[in-house]
């Protein structure tokens, strides 16, 4: 008999694991933001708190990081972030763990949405939907020495596991839906603009590009893979073969990301949202990771008994949690469905309201309807008082390099930043990051080598579909300094 409750359910050992991974993607987006902790969320940087609530508003209503502008202040908040990621990465009182977790992270992107990219979207919405799932229930200090079920009832079905999967499973089905540009479904030359980004492009996708038939082969199989591999995570026909058949295609489809395109950790955070669709034939396979071992759950026993009592490792929903998880999942797919036209104008303000609140709001248009065709890279040129040039991406005095050239920035938001301030939507963010270039330079530097004008550049190419034209200058601000 087809059991219809089993592919929106979760083995426990599965969410035991995705929260660990979940809270290692939590670290490591806080060391990369930490990279640029003064540019990015303080005062002296690109976005200062005024300029913050003036030009999002709605976005910026219930963030923390707004009650402090200083390098010490977000320090002190980056610090509360990592000690609330460990706290859920060991397992101690896991569901408060996983809500303070979720409630900094939010609180973080809301401090700067010009660095956010579609990782943000998923972390967030993983951690929110994880507070309704029994995280801690195994490999954790709050199970540990507790009765718990036996291996015979591993499996757990709630409204929380069916809201955590799906959310993941429509994350894929809205991603291939907004791919509705001929160059995924008829031209196949989707990837090939792809890898000419020069911001996001590897030497591996500058090789492919020698291979146009394998990479059309390779664009039709992302985008229908993405509609037919959610699909099988879902199917109870066939229930483990399907549900392994996908977790190994979309592990190669995460993978082929990560080796082509440097997106940050978003393909990271893809890998990490399918653990809890990892079955329970899966773990009996790989038995040694069970929680009765005795290697595992005596070092669990000895760090419990040096920390106060943590939360129940299992707990149920009341009817009225389970309700409200109902509609706050019922409310996400809705908020996908209206993202695209024509419903987005024709709803009311208020529809989008809860969305913001609870930050279920969710994009998942990546390179949707289709790629960008034009890339091209940045000239920041600065003039100082004595009239000498400046290089300003790289901090020195002389000529920015009239070539190609890469920002020196590995840091992926600083790339994303940049790629925005190209946008219409964030042309009132150029004079801000024009100011932070004048203010920190003159922070390092004597007042003889005071700056006295910014020129931001951009060198446009466009990309065509036999070649990249020659680039021509685009001019994104010229403001002087104050």
């Amino acid at each position: 008999m087809i059991d219809f409750r089993r592919p929106l359910g979760a083995d426990l050992r599965s969410l035991a694991v995705f929260r660990i991974a979940l809270s290692c993607l939590v670290g490591a987006d806080l060391i990369g933001r930490a990279q640029a902790l003064r540019a990015h969320y303080t005062d002296a940087g690109v976005l200062p708190r005024a300029v913050l609530t003036e030009s999002f508003s709605r976005t910026a209503q219930a963030c923390l990081h707004l009650a402090t502008g200083s390098v010490s202040g977000e320090a002190v908040l980056f610090a509360a972030g990592v000690f609330a990621a460990l706290a859920l990465m060991i397992g101690w009182r896991t569901r408060a763990a996983c809500a303070a977790t979720w409630a900094l992270t939010v609180s973080l992107q809301c401090r700067n949405p010009a660095v956010l990219y579609g990782m943000d979207n998923l972390l967030r919405l993983l951690l929110f939907w994880g507070m309704f799932v029994p995280l801690g229930a195994r490999f954790s200090i709050d199970s540990a020495g507790q009765h718990l079920p036996d291996g015979s009832k591993e499996n757990h079905f709630s409204m929380g596991t069916a809201a955590l999967l799906l959310q993941v499973t429509t994350m894929y089905w809205f991603a291939a839906a907004a791919k509705s540009g001929e160059e995924w479904l008829k031209e196949g030359s989707a990837l090939y603009y792809a890898f000419h980004i020069e911001h996001m492009k590897t030497p591996l996708a500058v090789w492919l590009l020698q291979f146009p038939g394998a990479l059309k082969l390779l664009t039709f199989a992302a985008v229908h893979w993405e509609w037919a591999g959610a699909l099988l995570l879902l199917s109870p026909i066939a229930f483990v073969r399907a549900r392994l058949i996908a977790l190994g295609g979309f592990l190669a489809l995460q993978v082929g990301i990560f080796l082509t395109l440097r997106v940050g950790l978003f393909p990271w955070a893809n890998l990490v949202a399918l653990i809890p669709f990892i079955p329970s034939e899966g773990w009996r396979f790989f038995g040694k990771l069970s929680l009765r071992g005795p290697t595992v759950s005596s070092r669990f026993r000895d760090i419990s008994r040096r920390l106060p009592p943590g939360g129940p490792p299992m707990f149920r929903l009341s009817r009225a949690g389970q309700a409200a998880v109902l509609v706050c999942g019922l409310y996400a797919f809705a908020w996908n469905l209206a993202s695209f036209p024509p419903a987005e104008p024709a709803l009311p303000g208020w529809f989008w309201t809860p969305g913001f609140l609870l930050r279920l709001d969710q994009d998942w248009s990546m390179f949707a309807p289709f790629p960008m065709k034009d890339t091209g890279w940045y000239v920041v040129r600065g003039v100082l008082s004595g009239g000498r040039p400046v290089d300003l991406l790289r901090w020195t005095i002389g000529e920015p390099p009239a070539g190609r050239q890469e920002p020196p920035m590995s840091n992926y938001r600083w790339r994303k930043y940049l790629f925005n301030l190209r946008e219409d939507y964030w042309s009132d963010q150029r004079i801000h990051y024009a100011k932070y270039l004048c203010r920190e330079w003159g922070r390092t530097r004597p007042e003889e080598e005071a700056l006295k004008q910014v020129e931001i550049i951009y060198m446009l190419e466009e990309i065509g579909p036999d070649s990249v034209a020659e680039p021509r200058r685009e001019k994104i601000i010229s403001s002087p300094c104050f």
